[in-house]
């Protein structure tokens, strides 16, 4: 893709054809006009580099150049389903030329001549739906579209999708909306129950359109197959190709370009005579999907050995900002990322620094770098104050300005160890806090087993609230943390006796209940195993040797259900798994999420342990060979609802449609990683890569 100032156009170069269009325009070359849309001449062309078909719209005025700078730039922005994808601008001495991909379309005003009667109003909301979605991330940009009308909304054979938005006619968001729904409404048979974003429209899936208008496409396809015949395409020219940060998740790797659609129609049906020929082809290939979608890849080959998903079109949100930490090559874990969307702050622990960023614009606020901040790192406490524990002590720290304002010694007995900082209590000055006793050693279990404590500690009167000691083989075994409203949750590994769940009162530390799942001991001695107590669903999950096991916390007599996961024949052995808890993912109950180092990533109903759907990542491009070790990243990122789930892996993050599983975009990190991470901040995804911090906003 390139952006530029062209020496001129096809009014320097050649005659004006007879329907006032040039016949060039910088490289590319005119094969005949289209319909005009946005009040806007378009023309067909095709790029002598690659022999693909191009659609030019004609930007003229006095300010045409700054107009078309405006648009293209904010349609980059905007980029996805229902917008133009821009793949270059020619500038002239009096007009602009807004070069994208050619695909089949019909205005709307064209649709609603051809349906006299309308369109089904469940076709018109899903319409409305994607058109919507692109006209938000049209407005995130700061720009109105300003152009909305009947010839200023395409019907295409891969959705509906915008024209090209005209800033200079100083439009608003509001009227944009207005215009929309006007537009839709001629557009209906009858009246449109809800408004377009309720639509149940997925941005990715082409809408279905009425036979009739599949013709017209149809047609459309073949009068530019005629155009194309009638002016073969040149040898094709080397064009240089960049590694983008971002990219879509179906772009090739870089090769030979796919061939035009001329090509690929006559491969896959030979001579086709008129647009019978083309509707019969469509009817037959899945739909108007088929006039735009690409040639068949072999994809991956799923755990099955069936093939992966193809996967659709889609682009990556563009990174508002990134941040380059202190110390490049290190990653930030989850316990080092807190953000605080009202007070637009991200604060990232990166030892010996505490950095505070702008969410906003990703600047710096403040560094401290005499901090030594343990495990745990920050927590938000009262409003405007942060939390951490430092050399054994409770550390308070100025939200704004990273200035110290107290530091609190937590009295433990002789021998006990490094404090935890494992939570703090809601809407207080409470903090929760572990600590073991090291007087008999750490790592090796003893008869009496190790002593572990567990307190509030009240920051504001300096003193602890309440405290509960017992005894666990390990540290690593104990697990404590809130319980929704029912106070707290702290689940122990007993070793010969299984897990063991207790529910604590948040006001005085006191059990409320406990409940002994034996039957996990078994499990748990695989070296693979490992267990997860979800406190939203009420469930004990556990996983070893590929199977997953869960039931309820007050189920003890065994596990209600069992999944195994080993079917895997190009990994026949067994996979250890990682539980990533349960999400609430759009359009589901909560969804366990669960991954292995396969890259492999699962939904899974932890009520009866039904697999919901799997999907393979993409295998590595840029190192392939590498075995993976480490599983996917799912750890905030699936917490956002009516959001893509993402997943982190070496190169970035992918976005997975959180339903089904597909993907739909993926976006690159400019390093290689361990494994991305993921958290969330309001509309913005964080991924923590080698050191480095990008945003995305996500809607």
């Amino acid at each position: 893709m390139r952006t530029g100032t062209e020496p001129g156009t096809g009014k320097d170069r050649g005659a004006a054809q007879g329907d006032g269009g040039p016949d060039t325009v910088a490289r590319y070359r005119v094969l005949g006009p289209l319909t005009s849309a946005g009040g806007e001449q378009r023309f067909l062309a095709r790029d002598p580099r690659t022999g693909a078909l191009a659609e030019l719209t004609r930007v003229e005025g006095d300010d045409g150049t700054l107009a078309l700078t405006e648009s293209a730039e904010a349609l980059r922005r905007a980029a996805g389903p229902g917008v133009p994808l821009v793949l270059d601008t020619v500038r002239g001495a009096d007009e602009g030329w807004l070069v994208s991909p050619y695909v089949p379309a019909l205005t709307c005003a064209e649709a609603g001549a051809l349906m006299y009667g309308g369109l089904p109003a469940r076709t018109v909301r899903a319409l409305g739906a994607v058109l919507d979605a692109a006209l938000a991330r049209l407005h995130a940009t700061g720009t109105a579209h300003g152009a909305l009308a009947d010839d200023g909304v395409l019907l295409r054979g891969d959705g509906p999708c915008l024209t090209r938005p005209r800033p200079e006619r100083g439009g608003t968001c509001e009227g944009d909306r207005a215009d929309l729904a006007r537009v839709l409404g001629q557009l209906a048979s009858g009246p449109l129950d809800g408004a377009p974003a309720d639509a149940p429209a997925e941005a990715s899936t082409p809408v279905a359109l009425p036979a009739r208008l599949v013709g017209a496409l149809a047609q459309q396809t073949e009068r530019a197959l005629a155009l194309e015949q009638d002016d073969p395409p040149p040898e094709r020219e080397p064009e240089p190709v960049s590694e983008p940060d971002t990219f879509p998740l179906d772009t090739a790797a870089p090769g030979p370009r796919t061939p035009a659609r001329r090509t690929l129609l006559a491969g896959a049906v030979g001579v086709l005579a008129g647009a019978g020929g083309v509707a019969a082809w469509v009817g037959g290939r899945g739909g108007t999907a088929a006039l735009t979608g690409s040639r068949d890849r072999d994809g991956d080959r799923g755990r099955d050995g069936a093939a992966g998903h193809r996967v659709p079109r889609g682009t990556a949100p563009p990174a508002l900002w990134r941040y380059d930490g202190p110390a490049p090559g290190t990653p930030h874990r989850q316990d080092q990322v807190l953000t605080d969307v009202d007070a637009d702050r991200v604060y990232l622990v990166e030892p010996p620094y505490v950095t505070a960023l702008r969410l906003s614009d990703g600047s710096r606020v403040w560094r401290r770098d005499d901090t030594g901040i343990q495990t745990g790192g920050l927590r938000p406490l009262s409003e405007g104050t942060l939390v951490a524990v430092r050399r054994g002590r409770l550390l308070g720290l100025s939200a704004g300005t990273g200035r110290q304002l107290w530091e609190r010694r937590v009295e433990l007995p002789t021998g006990w160890g490094e404090l935890e900082l494992v939570g703090v209590e809601r809407g207080s000055d409470v903090v929760h806090l572990m600590a073991d006793d090291l007087s008999q050693g750490r790592s090796t279990p003893t008869p009496s087993g190790l002593k572990v404590r567990v307190f509030a500690y009240d920051t504001r009167r300096a003193a602890v609230r309440w405290e509960h000691t017992f005894s666990a083989p390990r540290r690593t075994n104990v697990g404590f943390g809130p319980l929704g409203e029912d106070g707290l949750l702290l689940s122990v590994g007993q070793g010969d006796e299984g897990i063991e769940l207790s529910g604590l009162s948040s006001s005085d530390g006191t059990r409320t209940w406990r409940h002994t799942h034996r039957w996990t001991a078994d499990r748990l001695r695989s070296s693979d195993a490992n267990a997860w107590s979800d406190a939203a669903s009420r469930r004990l999950l556990c996983s070893a040797e590929g199977r997953l096991y869960g039931t309820s916390f007050t189920s003890t007599a065994g596990p209600r259900w069992t999944t195994d996961l080993r079917d895997d024949k190009e990994h026949p052995g067994p996979a250890a798994l990682h539980i990533a808890g349960t999400r609430a993912l759009r359009g589901r109950r909560r969804t366990l999420v669960v991954t292995d180092p396969y890259q492999t990533v699962y939904a899974v109903d932890p009520r009866d342990g039904r697999e919901l759907w799997r999907h393979l990542l993409e295998r590595d491009r840029t190192f392939p060979a590498r075995k993976d070790t480490r599983a996917p990243d799912t750890a905030a990122s699936t917490a956002w609802r009516g959001r893509p789930l993402l997943v982190g892996g070496r190169e970035g993050v992918t976005a997975l449609d959180p339903r089904t599983g597909v993907p739909l975009w993926r976006f690159r990190a400019a390093e290689e990683t361990t494994v991305c991470s993921t958290f969330a901040a309001g509309r913005l995804a964080l991924l923590a890569a080698s050191g480095s911090v990008y945003a995305l906003r996500l809607g």
